[in-house]
């Protein structure tokens, strides 16, 4: 990977996973590689739905304190809503909107039947990361899937 430095930054990047710890380190991760202004956290895929789509506790959100994200960090495996019942919900939900935003999937292991999984989706779930994020991987994305924020160094 060459070598750049950030010239924008994300406005959010949400977090979509029940685990704190994971949480907490990746949050960690991207505040010190600067990439986003704003970094929000939910526990499940039903939370990001109510966060998305401005429902239950996110009814009146303020969208200057709640941005709707460039990208999410999603799990596969959580209570209440999984990755994948997240993916059919979101699919659903924004099925007339631009897809935007960019949404990568996060695991401990790669499932086995995830790449056939994911060629259901008509939402591009653009890459398939394991746990943890690595502040490399998380440059690569930005890299790759927003090189217009970015210069060279």
């Amino acid at each position: 990977m060459s070598v750049h430095s950030i010239r924008k930054k994300l406005n959010c990047i949400l977090l979509i996973d029940d685990d704190p710890a994971t949480n907490f380190l990746h949050k960690l991760i991207i505040e010190q590689a600067r990439i986003a202004h704003e970094i929000r956290i939910v526990y499940n895929g039903q939370e990001a739905m109510d966060y998305l789509t401005r429902q239950n506790e996110y009814q009146d959100a303020d969208d200057e304190l709640y941005p709707l994200p460039d990208l999410m960090f999603l799990d596969i495996n959580m209570p209440v809503m999984d990755g994948w019942e997240f993916l059919d919900a979101y699919e659903e939900a924004f099925l007339d909107l631009p897809k935007a935003t960019v949404i990568c999937m996060l695991s401990t292991a790669l499932p086995k039947n995830v790449e056939s999984r994911l060629k259901e989706k008509s939402i591009p779930v653009t890459n398939f990361i394991e746990k943890p994020l690595r502040k490399d991987r998380l440059l690569q994305i930005m890299e790759k899937f927003f090189p217009e924020r970015f210069e060279k160094a």
